[in-house]
C-alpha cells in the first residue's frame, strides 16, 4: 500500500461506499439494523437520563437535608443570641446600679473623711484647752489625775463580760489609770460611753 494513498481524501470515503452499498445492496436488514441501532441509543439515552435523574434526586434531597440543618442551626443560634441579649441587658442594668451605689457610696465615704477630720480638729482642740487649763489651775489637775473606776473603762471600751454586772470591784493599777476629763472632752469617747 502507498503511504500517498493514505492522503488522499477519497480513500477516507471508501468505509461510507462500503456502507451505502451494504444499504444499497439488502435494504430490509441495514432497516433492522438501523433500527437496532436507534433501540440501543435510546436505551442508553433513556438509562443515562435515568442515572442522572437519581443523582439530581439524590443530591436535591441532599441539599434539603443540608438546608433543614443549617435552619436548625440558625433557629439554635438565634435562641442563644437571644438568651445572650438578654444576661447583657441583666448585666448592664446590674451595672447601672453599681455604678449608681459607687457614686452614693463616695459621697458617703467624702462625708465620713469630712466628719472625721471635724472631731479629730474638735478632738484636738478640746486636748489643748485642757491642757492648759490643767496647766493653770491646781483644781482641775487634781481632778484630772484621779483614776477612772474599771467599770466605765470596761463600758466605755465594749469590753465588759456579758455574764458579770459592770461593777466587778477590780482596783486600778497603775498601768491602767486613765484619767477622767479626757474622756469627757473627747466627743468619741463621750459617745462611746452613753
Amino acid at each position: 500500500m502507498n503511504p500517498l494513498n493514505l492522503i488522499n481524501p477519497l480513500n477516507w470515503l471508501n468505509p461510507f461506499k462500503l456502507l451505502w452499498g451494504f444499504v444499497t445492496g439488502k435494504p430490509q436488514l441495514a432497516l433492522m439494523y438501523a433500527m437496532i441501532a436507534g433501540l440501543l441509543v435510546m436505551a442508553v439515552a433513556v438509562t443515562t437520563q435515568w442515572g442522572q435523574k437519581k443523582v439530581t434526586e439524590v443530591r436535591l434531597a441532599n441539599t434539603e437535608a443540608d438546608l433543614a440543618r443549617l435552619d436548625r442551626e440558625k433557629n439554635q443560634i438565634r435562641h442563644e443570641l437571644n438568651i445572650e441579649k438578654n444576661i447583657n441587658e441583666t448585666q448592664q442594668s446590674k451595672i447601672g446600679w453599681l455604678e449608681e451605689q459607687r457614686a452614693i457610696d463616695e459621697a458617703a465615704m467624702k462625708a465620713l473623711r469630712a466628719d472625721n477630720q471635724r472631731i479629730n480638729l474638735n478632738d484636738r482642740s478640746a486636748r489643748d484647752r485642757l491642757k492648759k487649763l490643767e496647766a493653770n489651775n491646781a483644781k482641775v489637775r487634781e481632778y484630772l489625775n484621779q483614776p477612772i473606776p474599771d467599770e466605765l473603762k470596761c463600758l466605755l471600751r465594749n469590753n465588759c463580760p456579758k455574764d458579770s454586772a459592770a461593777g466587778s470591784g477590780n482596783k486600778n493599777s497603775d498601768k491602767d489609770r486613765e484619767t477622767g476629763p479626757a474622756i469627757r472632752t473627747n466627743p468619741a469617747l463621750r459617745t462611746a460611753g452613753q
